[in-house]
């Protein structure tokens, strides 16, 4: 969390023009959210379900998109920008991953985004080292691209490939096999798709 709100302090920092560092900032930004579940003003669209989270080309855009209003200085929306950066800075404690949490205002950078979009809003979920977003029905690691989501090792739960596939997993990740909607995610270089 710490990590995100210095990422959004140095992309406020720098002037605009500066497109490659500004461009690096965001893609970390956008990664460090997707990997770890933390949403922000800026990529809370990642917990939409209808919204594809493995095109970062177009994940960016909407972040750019989304901390333009980190140029506004004065009113409501700038003071809710800058109070947002402070907390992620001081951040002692893990931030719960709900939507809400990063809506506290109407003003807030998201709030048009949002309210074009007929999606729900569902919290990411934390299980053992990765965030997983529902989309169309499936628990998907957020570390996934779309050129991973073609290719998928389907296994079927309960099977014998299951199990033995959880003997691998070890305790620590048994959670990824445990949801009920159909789970994708890569575990040793292999992308899995677990369903009924």
């Amino acid at each position: 969390q710490r990590r995100i709100g210095q990422l959004i302090e140095e992309i406020d920092r720098l002037p605009q023009d500066n497109e490659k560092a500004i461009n690096e900032l965001v893609s970390e930004l956008l990664n460090l959210s997707k990997r770890y579940g933390i949403l922000t003003p800026y990529t809370s669209f990642l917990a939409l379900e209808d919204q594809k989270i493995g095109n970062n080309m177009i994940l960016a855009q909407n972040t750019r998109q989304n901390l333009t209003k980190l140029q506004d200085v004065v009113g409501s929306t700038a003071n809710y920008q800058r109070q947002n950066k402070e907390d992620l800075l001081m951040s002692q404690a893990p931030m719960a991953a709900m939507p809400s949490a990063v809506m506290k205002s109407e003003s807030s950078a998201v709030d048009q985004f949002v309210a074009s979009s007929k999606a729900q809003m569902i919290a990411p979920k934390l299980l053992a080292d990765k965030a997983f977003f529902l989309k169309d029905g499936q628990m998907v690691d957020g570390s996934l691209t779309d050129e991973d989501m073609k290719n998928l090792k389907t296994i079927k739960r309960f099977s014998q490939e299951y199990y033995a596939l959880a003997e691998k997993l070890g305790p620590g990740r048994l959670s990824w096999l445990s949801q009920v909607e159909p789970t994708v995610f890569n575990y040793s270089r292999v992308n899995y798709l677990i369903a009924d």
